[in-house]
């Protein structure tokens, strides 16, 4: 059976140990116990936060922070908001090199609430309609830092952005003629010349059918010149790294962003997620000719309200907070992977081959 647990994936993940426990009771022939089955969202649960430190451990090599957390850190209350971007990065914001980001995907998944989410901010425009509410490609420049508003001392940890909005596809005024190209028109500009485009988030709501994601995919294959490949993908055929996702020449610099993925809704998605990560994963790369899975990221912009405050029960902002600093940590070591592989154009030795 395949293995649906990346490495990059928290081994303490609800939905995943939930996984894994229906596994383990299928080979021992007991998946029919209904006492395991209603145990099972219990063990997955207190499995989490007993097996792991009190704080995330942040990626390698990214940001200019500490690169471990203690296990003396603090978590924030709910109640109080994330600190303004630290007075040293807002100075350095224009001489510092950034991370180009780029996010693409249906009108109504989430775009605008990814990169507010970024940001720290409510830089772009969002609005849960059909209609799209960017008409132009948007772009700012910023400081992301990922466990900002849910550690403590972790103010400086991460690293400077540039990031661009751009319009949804298939919205309600069918302006996909006029959209389509000024997205490519940027993509291949951003690809020949400075600033660097390092990555392209793809956004889908984690409830998205397959059907619904080719349909996404094919938009933005057709966005890049099939005749050429990038300089990041020559390169990554010269080490043969197998790793890297290859057969378009922009794959390697793309990353699938699932939205919606709220802490205490898993029962609502948590199907959804197995098979995103298993099947669809797979026809994703047969379907596109690549060598690896694309990378996915599951990720909820809902901002966690504390039980106490509710009057629903006991403080549960550690668990919250634990919940949404994971998420955006495995999404933040996805970018910070591609900081030294921008997308790039080659020179292609037919112009003429070029769409």
């Amino acid at each position: 059976m395949d293995d649906p647990f990346s490495e990059l994936e928290s081994e303490n993940d609800p939905i995943m140990v939930a996984a894994r426990l229906r596994r383990a009771r299928q080979a021992k022939g007991t998946e029919n116990d209904e006492f395991a089955l209603q145990n099972e969202q219990n063990e997955a649960e207190t499995a989490a936060p007993s097996s792991r430190h009190e704080s995330p451990t942040p990626p390698r090599g990214g940001g200019a922070g500490p690169v471990a957390a203690a296990a003396t850190d603090q978590w924030r209350h709910a109640a109080g908001s994330p600190p303004p971007t630290p007075p040293s990065c807002s100075r350095r914001l224009s001489s510092q090199p950034r991370l180009g980001i780029m996010v693409l995907g249906k009108t109504g998944d989430g775009k605008s609430r990814l990169l507010n989410d970024i940001l720290g901010g409510n830089v772009f425009t969002q609005k849960a309609s059909l209609k799209s509410q960017t008409e132009t490609i948007e772009e700012r420049d910023g400081f992301w830092a990922p466990l900002r508003p849910y550690m403590e001392h972790k103010d400086t940890f991460g690293c400077f952005v540039r990031v661009f909005d751009t319009p949804g596809f298939a919205d309600s005024e069918h302006r996909d003629e006029k959209f389509i190209p000024m997205i490519q028109d940027k993509i291949l500009h951003l690809a020949r010349h400075p600033p660097a485009l390092h990555c392209l988030l793809v956004v889908f709501k984690i409830t998205t059918t397959q059907e619904q994601i080719f349909h996404t995919l094919d938009i933005l294959a057709s966005l890049w010149p099939k005749a050429l490949p990038s300089e990041a993908e020559e390169e990554a055929k010269e080490e043969d790294d197998v790793r890297v996702p290859q057969g378009g020449g922009f794959w390697q610099n793309v990353i699938l962003v699932f939205t919606h993925a709220d802490l205490g809704k898993e029962y609502r998605y948590r199907d959804n997620k197995l098979t995103l990560k298993t099947t669809v994963a797979r026809n994703i790369a047969s379907r596109y000719g690549l060598a690896a899975n694309l990378p996915m990221a599951f990720i909820s912009t809902l901002s966690h309200t504390c039980r106490l405050l509710k009057g629903d029960g006991n403080c549960d902002c550690q668990r919250g907070n634990r919940y949404h600093a994971d998420a955006r940590r495995r999404l933040y070591e996805q970018v910070w992977q591609r900081h030294a592989a921008p997308l790039r154009l080659t020179t292609p030795s037919n112009p003429s081959a070029i769409r």
